[in-house]
């Protein structure tokens, strides 16, 4: 667990003149330092030599991990929370600067131990024409509860593609009555669930697929607190 401080973090904002509790940060990672060894990395795909070692590095020049993939290559760096959470939101930040062949992607993903998870996924370009399989070059946002697919959307989102060579946010919100996926900061779906099954999300997984970027930070909020307001007089605030 990654955290600033001697413990977690409450997000705070100031809305006017109140004070909003809006979750917790639970897991939090700005590779200022090189933590990569607290990661389990796995290699995948058609053209892999199954051996992540060398498709990662700490840059500690500019604060960053780069990940390299390759032509039909997927890298994946997971990490578990200290304690499961039921409600809550992960989210990255990163710049895709290269792709393999045509087209790549990036996937956020979080699982409980039995394998029931919430997943969103984001092709570089997800509109483009015949692209194929679509499980891998369109957008995707699934919930799954004991091997089935409770949630399931593969789609063309608006908007349908992330440049390279720019930072960009990818965030899922996840609770169990509602899944919502978002790209920088915009919303991009979001799904309800009527059984609304309860997943006690215990780990983290961040995937590329066929695309080289560099990875700002992770991080993991519970949500499961609900907002609280404390409203105080109106004043202004100074920042040093």
């Amino acid at each position: 667990m990654k955290s600033l401080g001697n413990g977690p973090i409450l997000y705070l904002i100031l809305v006017s003149s109140s004070l909003v509790c809006t979750g917790t940060t639970v897991f939090y990672d700005g590779f200022n330092a090189n933590t990569t060894g607290d990661y389990s990395w796995v290699e995948g795909g058609g053209y892999s030599d199954a051996n992540p070692t060398n498709n990662y590095f700490h840059d500690a020049s500019n604060g960053w991990v780069t990940v390299s993939t390759g032509d039909w290559i997927d890298i994946s760096m997971s990490a578990s929370l200290f304690s499961p959470i039921y409600r809550g939101s992960l989210e990255v930040r990163f710049m895709p600067w290269q792709i393999h062949p045509l087209d790549g992607l990036a996937r956020i993903r979080v699982r409980d131990n039995a394998g029931n998870s919430y997943l969103f996924h984001f092709a570089h370009n997800s509109g483009r024409p015949n692209a194929g399989d679509e499980e891998q070059y369109r957008a995707r946002l699934e919930k799954e509860v004991s091997g089935s697919l409770v949630i399931r959307e593969v789609f063309i989102p608006s908007p349908d593609h992330y440049s390279l060579n720019e930072w960009h946010t990818l965030k899922m919100d996840f609770s169990p009555t509602t899944l919502s996926g978002y790209l920088d900061g915009n919303l991009i779906i979001s799904r309800e669930e009527p059984a609304a099954s309860a997943i006690p999300i215990s780990d983290l997984q961040i995937s590329f697929f066929q695309q080289d970027q560099h990875i700002d930070y992770v991080s993991m909020i519970d949500m499961t607190r609900p907002p609280v307001a404390v409203t105080y007089p109106a004043r202004e605030i100074n920042q040093a």
